[in-house]
């Protein structure tokens, strides 16, 4: 359903910017369609002229019959002076609308670019962060993905940036339902009465979020390196804190989560099996496994205790811990978490969650979820063997490579037992099915899944990157893979990849090398603009690499 179809009784609406009041008129009979007149959203009109007796007919026509309908309808209101009508503190919308504003003539990117700013900046003060602050553009305006006609960054309007200066993160996206508003006009800047095409138009929804942090103490920054703690059916476990805060996340205990949904899914495939087999699923065993990790360290009240270091040893593990007596009776489903190794690709994700089904015809109850999972997302599977023992199977979207989203083997137990098992992959999938790019999406706190409708809304839509080189000066035996930890550190809050772009030590001074990286930023949780980028780059990176790695900035 349209957004502008879900205005409810207890909204309080804005609108900005309008010309002749047609849209005003139209929404209010759209809202007269599905209720009556004592049950509609409260809604304050206006626009930048002030009251003239020269307005045309068919304005007047509509500012008539609005104040008819109990409408508040204002005059010589300016966005930049909001606080000569309104109230701050007190006069607080759940919607406000402005449809495509413009600071009149062609050509002037830059002034509609400030027009965007100023709007955001100026009706923050009247909205609260449940509010929605909606923004229509013609297309190619808004300079987002969405855009049919794609314009350059400078030809554009950049609304997203212009947005995350105040604080405000682009929610949901969607066209501007011409169709449900047949007697809307828009008409060109200060109400003139020449219109516009409207074809394609884009309709932006934003939200007021949390800012993102730019100062950082030193004792900040240092607490960036010290060791996670993490509460695990082994004992309280020692650990690198990027993992440990992705495992305390347990996204399959997150109900919106993706994770959780691949799971409930998974669920119910298999309560469909429970005849042929005992179906086994503890809720609460959320076990951990590493690969290619040397010297984690893992400690229990000073003695070192068993992280597993491999997928063999946690599948032993849970094989003790779940008491399986009945390999062929029994098909147990185990959620379990994979730290790895903290590469020098800060683009895939340092702990990815698995589901494990351990058991009885497995591979085939595995089949039958990516199957009905094939038939909601429209994708073609591919199963790869190389003999009975092993197999992996692909996810093979329409348009982009094939995505390993599961593993068929045999483990062998003690007392000659082997135990088929099947690893989904969670990561990959949820990236797959929801067309999602970067882990950091998957892992946001702030991203959820409707069930009802198979989707995910992220926590901010076509967020932009930047890219900012950074220069610093250590010794040759500097280890590379301590400046790659910080940046990991980083990557929860704004960083998604570095790059190393030289690397110099003087012919006459040996004892210094300069190093130059090229650091790639983008938040999908924070509103993020050039700006704020910038100073994320000078005051948190850049001074964590002076304060952690003790590596004066060049």
């Amino acid at each position: 359903m349209n957004f502008l179809r879900k205005l409810q009784p207890t909204d309080k609406v804005l609108i900005l910017g309008e010309g002749n009041f047609s849209f005003a008129t139209s929404l209010l009979q759209s809202l007269l369609d599905h209720s009556n007149d004592c049950d509609i959203a409260s809604i304050v009109a206006t626009c930048l002229e002030p009251f003239s007796e020269e307005f045309s007919v068919g304005k007047k026509r509509n500012i008539a019959y609005l104040k008819k309908k109990g409408v508040t309808v204002l005059f010589g209101v300016d966005v930049n002076h909001l606080d000569q009508h309104f109230t701050k503190g007190t006069n607080v919308f759940t919607k406000v609308i402005f449809n495509f504003p413009h600071v009149g003539g062609k050509m002037k990117i830059h002034l509609n670019r400030v027009l965007l700013s100023q709007i955001f900046k100026n009706v923050s003060d009247y909205v609260s962060h449940e509010s929605n602050v909606c923004i229509t553009l013609c297309d190619g305006q808004g300079g987002t993905g969405a855009d049919s006609k794609l314009r350059r960054y400078d030809d554009s309007w950049q609304v997203v940036e212009m947005a995350a200066m105040s604080n405000f993160a682009l929610k949901v996206i969607e066209p501007f339902p011409v169709e449900i508003f047949p007697n809307y006009r828009p008409v060109g800047y200060r109400g003139y009465d020449k219109g516009f095409c409207i074809d394609n138009s884009l309709l932006h929804i934003f939200q007021r979020t949390s800012s993102l942090r730019t100062f950082y103490t030193d004792c900040d920054l240092l607490n960036l390196f010290t060791v996670g703690k993490i509460h695990t059916n082994y004992g309280v476990i020692t650990c690198i804190k990027l993992h440990s805060y992705l495992y305390s996340l347990n996204l399959f205990a997150k109900s919106n989560s993706a994770f959780h949904f691949i799971f409930q899914k998974l669920k119910q495939v298999l309560k469909q099996q429970s005849v042929h087999c005992k179906i086994f699923m503890p809720e609460a065993f959320w076990p951990i496994h590493k690969e290619y990790l040397q010297g984690m360290p893992s400690f229990l009240n000073g003695r070192k205790v068993k992280l597993c270091s491999s997928l063999s040893e946690m599948l032993e593990s849970a094989a003790t811990n779940l008491t399986l007596t009945n390999f062929e009776n029994t098909l147990t489903v185990v959620k379990s978490c994979c730290f790895k190794e903290l590469s020098q690709d800060l683009e895939s994700s340092p702990t990815e969650g698995q589901i494990m089904i351990l058991g009885c015809d497995c591979f085939k109850y595995t089949m039958d979820f990516l199957e009905s999972l094939k038939r909601l997302f429209k994708y073609d599977l591919e199963v790869a063997a190389n003999d009975q023992h092993f197999k992996r199977v692909y996810l093979v979207p329409e348009s982009s490579p094939k995505v390993l989203v599961a593993e068929f083997s045999i483990f062998s137990l003690q007392a000659e037992q082997s135990l088929p098992f099947c690893t989904i992959f969670c990561d990959s999938m949820a990236k797959c099915i929801f067309k999602i790019n970067h882990w950091q999406e998957i892992w946001s706190e702030n991203t959820s899944v409707v069930p009802e409708t198979s989707t995910m809304l992220l926590a901010s839509l076509y967020p932009s990157t930047f890219k900012f080189d950074v220069n610093f000066l250590v010794t040759p035996d500097f280890r590379l893979s301590k400046f790659y930890e910080l940046m990991w550190n980083f990557t929860l809050i704004a960083v998604i990849n570095v790059e190393l772009i030289s690397k110099y030590i003087p012919a006459n001074d040996n004892s210094k090398m300069y190093l130059c990286f090229r650091v790639y930023y983008k938040s999908f949780i924070h509103p993020f603009c050039r700006t704020i980028a910038l100073e994320f780059h000078q005051n948190v990176v850049s001074k964590g690499i002076q304060v952690v790695l003790n590596a004066p900035i060049c």
